[in-house]
């Protein structure tokens, strides 16, 4: 079943995590989520991770720098290819048929991330399979 997930918002200074439930499986089709960066002086580097709970499977990090007090949307879409930023979005490409089992995480790890920056509620695409 195709799923269109509004992940959790989380709180500033805090990265984005979203776990795959109990019982089910996702092909990670497309993930966009908004940045705000505070007027703090620093160069921050968004990577979309993968891991298992416990092990990093891959560490996707946006081409492109965003600096202090800015609002950017970042789109991990599976493209293929990495573009360069239109306007205030920003692309990372996810490789294609890219499944997560239960238990396992799609999340940010942000390079100098300050205390004020602010990550919205993530909006995921996913192909979900419920298995017994």
């Amino acid at each position: 079943m195709l799923r269109s997930i509004a992940g959790t918002n989380p709180a500033a200074n805090v990265e984005v995590t979203e776990t795959v439930p109990t019982n089910a499986r996702w092909r990670l089709r497309a993930l966009r989520v908004a940045l705000v960066t505070a007027a703090a002086v620093a160069n921050r580097r968004v990577h979309f991770v993968v891991d298992d709970g416990a092990t990093i499977l891959y560490d996707l990090a946006a081409a492109d720098l965003q600096t202090a007090g800015l609002t950017r949307n970042y789109n991990a879409v599976e493209d293929g290819f990495q573009r360069t930023t239109q306007d205030s979005e920003i692309y990372v490409p996810i490789p294609a048929q890219a499944m997560l089992f239960q238990g396992w995480r799609v999340r940010t790890l942000t390079t100098l991330l300050q205390a004020a920056d602010d990550f919205g509620a993530p909006q995921l695409d996913v192909e979900e399979w419920i298995e017994d």
